[in-house]
């Protein structure tokens, strides 16, 4: 479900101002889902832009992904001085053609796919109350 208190920074609201309504949820929660993220690193909230491509242009010091799909958005934002990208990427629990995934995937992705299956994250789970 999406925040009710989610907003936007002024800047954002322009690159979403003529966005249908889903669309503009969609994007204002994954900003929500960053700042909260921000948040954690101790961080104020800030505006997250659409870069040239439509990537997101994280705060200085900042390297991060936004990632949305049916029923869930989600971000994770990390220090650059201590890695160097971070990336995330959810799309809904269903089988995929025969075929892509060892064309999408590299090794890594399908072991961390393959733990996805076997342990599905419970839907009330809080990223404070995931362990390894």
């Amino acid at each position: 479900m999406d925040p009710p208190d989610a907003t936007l920074f002024p800047e954002e609201e322009k690159t979403v101002a003529r966005a249908v309504d889903k669309r503009r949820q969609e994007f204002t929660t994954a900003r929500w889902c960053a700042r909260q993220a921000m948040a954690r690193l101790g961080r104020p909230p800030m505006p997250v832009l659409p870069g040239p491509r439509g990537e997101p242009q994280w705060p200085d010091g900042l390297v991060g992904s936004i990632t949305n799909c049916a029923g869930y958005r989600g971000a994770v934002l990390a220090k650059a001085d201590v890695v160097t990208t971070v990336g995330i990427d959810a799309e809904p629990n269903e089988a995929l053609p025969d075929g892509l995934l060892p064309a999408v995937s590299a090794e890594q992705g399908l072991i961390l796919t393959a733990i996805a299956v076997v342990a599905p994250v419970p839907a009330a789970a809080t990223p404070g109350s995931l362990t390894a």
